[in-house]
């Protein structure tokens, strides 16, 4: 019987420095010949091929939707808003009440057909009470989808045999590279086309619907409109040169807490309507007065007065589009959605010298509002959002540069100064 040999520490460690450099022998020898890498900067350089999810894949889909070192929302795969960390924390599967976008389409005068515009939810669907109506769970959707990423942009193709429209839906945020104040917006960029199908005048609308989430900590699950983090929150209508939204806000907390904020969805689309609140009815029948009014017409006729919430409560706003389109023509819708949380606290520090400590983001030093202007010195300018693609290139540098500063915002009916004569951060998207 052979004699076994042994192993000391030193051995071992020899025997496998060995083994591990006679590997790298082995890779450079086939590698190429006198280069550091095995491609060549072509190859390196060469855009890859873009890479598809569809069917089961979209629900593991997140895609952010956020300027640098201001938080994000991401865009699900089937089109679904989620993972909402704008508010200074992480918060993965955080999701907001009534945060969809809805679509409405007639061809000719047949009867309309409205959709959320988002894939079927996958399973399961069981709950004490079903599927969530705050996500609007039960309401019917689009019948497929197909995802295509490639940061910083995000492209949807739906499909429904059963609406004489084509959908597509692109999401992004600025992103320009070298550039790092354009690249640092608190805004998502949410661009919705339509393109007929149909041999007849087609009339379409689509409406962005979102809760008031001002007081909202970033942690804990808003179930409804109702929680103790609202109170005195408020909706207002904006417009002014070329664009057109709303403002969320609230009056119960002082500026320096983490709690305070703002937020602005805004569109360039000249034609739609609003709604400030929905019905303030109990039960589901806030969600199913907006559903049968917004079904039938594709529009809402009574938008409501600007007016704080009761304590404990806050409100859904929503801001809607519509478009004409001919047999075969295409358009577009596109919304963007901005925020301004001011105030960090440290939370994530044990040592009691910092934990708890308050400091304010870097772009809040810019702007101090979602629907403001910038500080002076600023480099922001305003772009068409009707047009804009996510600047990448230096052609596209050169044509944010020469846009020239607008002053959109000025709120009607409303008497604060920080909207009036102001420049929305939504606008500032190229």
């Amino acid at each position: 019987m052979s004699r076994m040999r042994r192993f000391n520490r030193r051995t071992l460690l020899s025997a496998a420095g060995a083994g591990f450099g006679t590997g790298l022998v082995g890779i450079a020898e086939t590698s190429q010949a006198g280069k550091v890498a095995a491609y060549t900067r072509r190859e390196l350089f060469a855009p890859g091929k873009e890479r598809v999810f569809e069917g089961e894949h979209l629900g593991e889909i997140a895609f952010p939707l956020g300027g640098i070192g201001t938080g994000t929302v991401s865009l699900g795969g089937r089109g679904n808003l989620r993972d909402w960390e704008i508010f200074n924390r992480p918060n993965k599967g955080g999701t907001l009440p009534f945060a969809f976008v809805a679509l409405w389409v007639r061809e000719g005068k047949s009867k309309p057909v409205t959709r959320v515009v988002e894939a079927p939810l996958p399973p399961p669907y069981r709950g004490a009470h079903g599927v969530s109506r705050e996500s609007a769970e039960g309401l019917p959707r689009l019948r497929a989808a197909r995802f295509f990423g490639s940061y910083p942009l995000a492209r949807i193709e739906f499909s429904d045999p059963d609406l004489p429209v084509e959908v597509t839906l692109e999401a992004f945020n600025p992103f320009i590279p070298l550039e790092v104040d354009d690249t640092a917006l608190p805004v998502a960029i949410l661009r919705y086309r339509l393109r007929s199908r149909s041999a007849k005048p087609a009339r379409a609308a689509l409406a962005f619907s979102l809760e008031n989430p001002i007081g909202y900590d970033g942690v804990a699950r808003i179930p409804t409109k109702r929680s103790p983090a609202f109170g005195r929150n408020s909706n207002e209508y904006v417009e002014a040169r070329g664009l057109r939204g709303l403002r969320l806000s609230s009056a119960k907390y002082p500026a320096d807490d983490p709690r305070f904020g703002t937020m602005a969805l805004a569109t360039a689309a000249v034609s739609g309507s609003y709604l400030l609140r929905w019905a303030g009815t109990a039960w589901w029948d806030d969600f199913h007065h907006w559903w049968d009014e917004f079904s039938e017409t594709g529009r809402f006729a009574k938008a409501g007065e600007p007016r704080p919430s009761p304590e404990g409560e806050s409100d859904i706003a929503t801001l809607a589009s519509d478009l004409e389109l001919a047999p075969g023509a295409a358009g577009e819708v596109t919304f963007a959605l901005a925020w301004h949380f001011p105030v960090r606290e440290n939370y994530w520090n044990r040592e009691e010298r910092y934990r708890g400590k308050r400091f304010r983001n870097q772009y809040a030093l810019r702007f101090p509002d979602a629907c403001s202007r910038p500080t002076p010195g600023s480099s922001i300018r305003r772009c068409s959002i009707r047009r804009s693609r996510p600047p990448c290139s230096m052609r596209c540098r050169a044509r944010l540069r020469s846009c020239a500063p607008t002053r959109v915002c000025s709120s009607r009916g409303a008497s604060s100064s920080a909207s009036k004569g102001a420049t929305t951060t939504a606008a500032a998207a190229p």
